[in-house]
């Protein structure tokens, strides 16, 4: 009998159970079901949204292109297309007149990506024949180590060959740092090196002028050299393409291609301005060499100085139009005549609101130059030199050219916040 309630006991406790789990079962349904409806609802009206909005936009880019007569890529038909073109490199010499190379693009042409190779292709080839009168240039100082012993410190830069003349060649050097050099090399594409002479320097420049007789040179070298010439950086516009070679990014014998971005940058070095452009080409501190037009000529140096001093990213080059008498001099060991002041020229604004004259104002004087012992001090303004006026740095080293060693020069100038005017006179001195 007991045993008979035990398993009517379990029996019934079974049947509660399984009458409880389906009672769960039939409270769950609905809410799954109700889940399953939410999500198909809410996936039907994210569709029905994708695709109004994708109508529209389609139909937006149709309507705009039609009036804009915009044509994209690969929709055109394909029986259209264009043969490559034909890219030359014009002249841009000093004697042209015609304006700098610029190549019409038109949209057929971007088309076809090997227009841009090409370009590329011809402007690279015009930076690789330009080695043919690059050198480079091998100076060494003796210096001291922490031991005391006597060691060589040596350093590598550019150098190009800009005119033979009487059995020597002359060689520029960019990137020219120190007056104190024992020894200097010179080494032509696959020759060996060849000791070389200075023959005058300009530290503030960072340019010498070597000079290497032929007669150092092996015959078969000397086939292989060329002379470089000088372009005129003054015809330089905003988006001329040009070719860096030398180091442009501090390894030798490198190529760069890149374009001028900016070319209205003055920046002052002693008894003159020089101007200065900026290019795309990123800027890296140990760079050096010389920048070229597309036809090989040479239209600057570069120099790292005149990044420092105007920042930016894009490396920097002096026009070499600005320096050519520089090199002239330096090659035939002439003394350059000195003053000794930097300045910038007085603005217009600056005339209107601190009532300056037009002129000079001094921003630097030279220790124990010309200008010092002579009387000019920094802030004054120099109206005119000799009695003729002048407007900028420019005109006082074009001053400075008519003149020699221990000329004198009468300049008049503007001092103090009166603006008293004086007139000092100023025994001229050579650039040591």
């Amino acid at each position: 009998m007991k045993k008979d309630e035990k398993e009517n006991k379990k029996k019934s406790i079974k049947e509660n159970e399984a009458a409880r789990k389906e009672f769960i079962r039939e409270q769950i349904k609905p809410d799954r079901a109700n889940f399953v409806r939410k999500i198909t609802e809410r996936l039907i009206v994210t569709l029905a949204i994708a695709f109004f909005f994708g109508a529209v936009a389609g139909l937006t880019l149709y309507f705009v292109g039609s009036v804009l007569k915009i044509r994209f890529p690969g929709l055109e038909d394909s029986s259209d297309s264009s043969p490559a073109i034909e890219i030359s490199i014009p002249s841009n010499s000093p004697a042209s007149t015609e304006k700098p190379f610029v190549a019409p693009i038109s949209q057929s042409e971007i088309k076809n990506v090997k227009n841009y190779g090409e370009i590329r292709n011809k402007l690279a080839y015009v930076g690789e024949s330009c080695y043919s009168y690059m050198a480079n240039v091998y100076t060494s100082k003796h210096v001291k180590d922490w031991f005391d012993s006597q060691v060589s410190d040596e350093k590598n830069k550019n150098g190009v060959v800009f005119k033979f003349a009487d059995g020597i060649y002359y060689i520029m050097v960019t990137g020219w740092e120190s007056e104190n050099i024992d020894e200097v090399y010179v080494k032509f594409g696959d020759s060996s090196r060849i000791k070389s002479e200075v023959i005058g320097h300009d530290s503030e420049l960072g340019i010498a002028v070597l000079s290497v007789s032929e007669e150092d040179i092996k015959k078969d070298i000397r086939e292989q050299i060329s002379v470089a010439r000088f372009s005129d950086s003054t015809l330089c516009n905003m988006g001329d393409l040009i070719i860096a070679i030398g180091s442009p990014n501090g390894v030798q014998g490198s190529v760069q291609i890149g374009s001028v971005v900016n070319k209205d940058i003055t920046i002052p070095v002693t008894d003159d301005e020089i101007s200065v452009l900026m290019t795309d080409i990123n800027y890296v501190n140990n760079a050096n060499g010389v920048v070229v037009d597309t036809e090989g000529n040479i239209l600057g140096i570069i120099d790292v100085k005149a990044n420092n001093l105007v920042g930016g990213e894009g490396m920097i080059f002096v026009g070499i139009s600005d320096i050519i008498d520089y090199i002239n001099e330096l090659s035939t060991n002439q003394d350059a005549t000195y003053l000794g002041i930097k300045g910038v020229d007085v603005t217009s604004d600056a005339m209107e609101d601190q009532g300056l004259p037009e002129g000079i104002y001094i921003t630097e004087v030279n220790g124990n130059s010309p200008a010092l012992e002579g009387g000019l001090r920094i802030a004054d303004t120099i109206i005119s030199i000799d009695g003729e006026k002048v407007k900028s740095m420019s005109d006082v080293n074009r001053f400075l050219r008519l003149h020699k060693e221990e000329d004198v020069i009468k300049i008049t100038l503007v001092r103090g916040e009166e603006h008293k005017k004086q007139t000092l006179k100023i025994e001229l001195g050579v650039r040591e």
